[in-house]
């Protein structure tokens, strides 16, 4: 029987993904063609021949989203996603042929440019920051994290799981592990004033929820302090302190 798209889908995820460390896609990639790939899927049908799925109908998805006004370098990366898959397929023998794999896009030199905004200046950052004040327990985070972010120029997802082992005061150094990095290898940088500044913030925040005591009338017991000591990321999550702040969560912050 014809593989359908689901099939496909289903057959790239047991051979890329992992939830290993150093093996298969890196954890923000899978997300990211998980949810780009399920915009495609949505679109043509999941149990739809792969096959039979032409180049002109993503012509058609493509001015659907452009009409239900999605950015445009999000509708490139959806169709990038797809050219892997597809070509993934017939690499691994499980689709003959198809378009899908070998399509390239032809864009006018007038046509709308994808979104590429310039860096923040110095003077962006510093009002940034100012805006925040990282004594109070609802934006202490937002403060440490912008820090650390604007000083050392990672993605979201390496400084929201810092854990305090990645930090060595005796060589005054950070750790940026390699699990969140795209190069795959660990990232070891000086420990900077700014940074060492932004982790005092941390380090007094968690010692002021160390101290406190679930009582009766809390329902929640991973909000609770006990919790807290079963791991060491520098910006715990409010709700379950054992896990790291969630990328949602920032956003929000």
């Amino acid at each position: 029987a014809p593989i359908t798209v689901r099939d496909l889908w289903s057959a790239f995820k047991v051979s890329e993904f992992s939830p290993e460390d150093g093996e298969g896609l890196r954890r923000a990639t899978q997300i990211s063609y998980t949810q780009h790939f399920r915009r495609f899927e949505l679109f043509v049908g999941k149990d739809r021949a792969a096959e039979t799925i032409k180049v002109p109908e993503l012509a058609d998805m493509r001015q659907t989203e452009r009409k239900a006004g999605r950015a445009l370098n999000q509708i490139r990366q959806t169709l990038n996603v797809v050219r892997i898959v597809f070509r993934w397929g017939i690499e691994h023998e499980l689709l003959t042929h198809s378009p899908l794999a070998v399509m390239r896009w032809k864009t006018r030199k007038d046509a709308p440019q994808p979104l590429a905004p310039d860096e923040y200046t110095t003077a962006d950052f510093e009002a940034m920051l100012a805006a925040l004040d990282k004594d109070d327990t609802r934006q202490w985070r937002a403060w440490v994290f912008l820090m650390l972010v604007g000083h050392y120029g990672q993605r979201a997802n390496a400084v929201l799981h810092l854990r305090w082992r990645d930090i060595d005061l005796e060589s005054g150094t950070i750790t940026w592990p390699s699990r969140y990095q795209k190069q795959g290898k660990d990232l070891v940088r000086p420990l900077l004033f700014e940074a060492w500044s932004a982790l005092l913030v941390a380090r007094a925040q968690r010692e002021r929820v160390a101290d406190f005591r679930k009582l009766k009338h809390h329902t929640n017991a991973n909000a609770s302090a006990d919790r807290l000591e079963q791991a060491d990321w520098v910006l715990f999550a409010e709700r379950d302190k054992a896990k790291p702040m969630s990328y949602q969560s920032m956003h929000y912050h």
